[in-house]
């Protein structure tokens, strides 16, 4: 590593230093090393959101759902459900902790339930 300064092109076109205070580097042995390196940081998911595109959960365990009214008014909202080959279950106030198939909406995106709170 250099312990001269670094320079950086800000937005402004301005060069001013960079602080690499908080900088990680990984060393790789090889580009073979490199590529698998890059592409696990690549399919890192920081936000627990799974695209049902690329994913379902398991049958009829219940996850928190991004969903996308397919009317013409539109609209997402979160909302609790299972899915069962593809189809989805969701849950509402309306009828209690019974499930319905969805007809309106299109689940976009699951994530798994957080653990429930428990007082000390």
């Amino acid at each position: 590593m250099c312990d001269g300064i670094k320079l950086v092109c800000n937005e402004a076109g301005e060069w001013e230093k960079y602080d690499d205070t908080w900088d990680i580097t990984i060393h790789c042995r090889d580009e073979q090393e490199n590529e698998k390196i890059r592409a696990i940081l690549t399919n890192l998911n920081l936000s627990g959101w799974i695209a049902t595109k690329d994913k379902l959960p398991e049958k009829f365990k219940t996850v928190l759902c991004w969903v996308r009214d397919k009317s013409i008014a539109g609209g997402e909202t979160y909302i609790l459900g299972s899915q069962d080959n593809g189809c989805w279950f969701l849950k509402t106030y309306d009828i209690g902790t019974q499930s319905y198939p969805v007809k309106g909406y299109e689940v976009v995106a699951w994530r798994e339930l957080p653990e429930p709170y428990r007082e000390d």
